[in-house]
């Protein structure tokens, strides 16, 4: 994976690279565990998702540098959440938010599974990009065994093995070391 950029300040940036937004930079600190969605895996996703992203509501969990629902936004989702418990990404996540002065981007100080508890049913693309090596995608599955007509982008260290039986995959890549699936949820 190629190297993030330090900017001043001790932060990195990547850059959006498709919608209205396209080329704007967004920051964010180097925290343990953030890892931003790279620029490639990040293009093949949203070629995946080019006909569903559009006036889609989204919800980015573990959100970390928050590429993943910016570039969502960018490209024309109606809203789009960020729920990232980590004070200082959260932080970042408010300043790239009114940087790009939307009211359509809400970002939310959560743990995600609290988050999802009670805010699980009102969403049509789910990002979920955890930290890695936590067994965080299992306890994810079995969060969302109730969900129905949802697309889920899961980001992770292996590859999947056992999916429940309404959930079907749609697409899958592996970039350098990190597996991606885009899954229906029916």
């Amino acid at each position: 994976m190629k190297p993030l950029k330090i900017i001043k300040n001790n932060k990195s940036e990547v850059r959006l690279i498709g919608g209205v937004h396209k080329g704007r930079k967004i920051f964010f600190s180097e925290i343990e565990g953030l890892r931003p969605t790279p620029n490639r895996l990040r293009e093949t996703l949203f070629n995946w998702l080019q006909f569903d992203i559009r006036n889609a509501n989204i919800l980015d969990l573990f959100a970390g540098s928050g590429a993943l629902g910016f570039e969502a936004y960018s490209r024309g989702a109606k809203k789009v959440f960020l729920v990232e418990k980590n004070k200082i990404a959260y932080q970042n996540l408010l300043e790239n938010k009114n940087n790009l002065k939307s009211d359509n981007i809400e970002v939310i100080k959560e743990d995600a599974f609290v988050f999802l508890k009670n805010n699980i049913d009102n969403f049509d693309i789910i990002f979920c990009d955890p930290p890695f090596n936590k067994g965080l995608i299992d306890k994810l599955i079995i969060n969302f065994t109730m969900l129905k007509n949802v697309i889920v982008y899961f980001e992770l260290e292996y590859k999947l093995s056992a999916l429940p039986k309404n959930w079907d995959i749609l697409k899958q890549k592996k970039v350098a070391s990190v597996f991606a699936y885009l899954v229906q949820i029916d």
